[in-house]
Parts: C-alpha cells; sequence; structure tokens
C-alpha cells in the first residue's frame, strides 16, 4: 500500500461525498418526502455546496462521510497486513519468547 494510492482514495471519496453522495441524498428525498421546495437536483447540489461555504456541519458530515469511512478502512487494512507479516515473521523465527520451537522426528 502506497502513499499515491491513499490519496487516490481519499480524493475519490472525497469527490464522492462531494458530488454523487448530495444527489442521491436528493433522490431518495424525492421518493420519501416528495419534491424540494426550492427546485431540482441543480437546486438542491447548489445549495449543498453552499452550506458547504458557510461551513454548515449537517452538510460537511455528508461531504467527508465516505473520505471517513475510507481512512478508517485504510487504516485497518494497513494495521491487519502488518499483523500477518509479524505473525509471519514469528513463525519463521521462532516463538514469541525468543526461544526456537525444536520439532523431534519419531521414526516407526
Amino acid at each position: 500500500m502506497s502513499f499515491n494510492r491513499d490519496v487516490k482514495w481519499l480524493l475519490s471519496a472525497f469527490l464522492f461525498g462531494l458530488l454523487a453522495l448530495p444527489l442521491l441524498v436528493y433522490f431518495t428525498g424525492i421518493a420519501v418526502l416528495g419534491p424540494y421546495a426550492h427546485g431540482g437536483p441543480g437546486a438542491f447540489l447548489s445549495d449543498f455546496l453552499s452550506d458547504l461555504a458557510r461551513m454548515r456541519w449537517f452538510s460537511w458530515s455528508l461531504a467527508l462521510g465516505p473520505p471517513a469511512i475510507v481512512a478508517f478502512w485504510r487504516a485497518a487494512s494497513r494495521i491487519r497486513s502488518a499483523r500477518t507479516r509479524e505473525f509471519q515473521h514469528r513463525g519463521r523465527e521462532g516463538s514469541m519468547d525468543g526461544t526456537r520451537r525444536v520439532q523431534g522426528r519419531v521414526d516407526a
């Protein structure tokens, strides 16, 4: 896992949170609550972006939700892969206390 890959994932998630997710919220709202009072999807996206500029917490939580999920996922996978490598390394080196395990051979 590289830094460039992490940046690409986070940037993609941020763009999804800025452009696609508000439109999904809009269409879900239309289906559940009825028409949007200020117009169509363009007006909803415009209102969303202006709320971002006004630093409204609900807009920022929608925009930053996907990058937060991606950051958590990338961190968890880094921890998991580090633990896997450590476990594999210990398996080759010996036990956790530094002693080597000797396996006997049984001849029948």
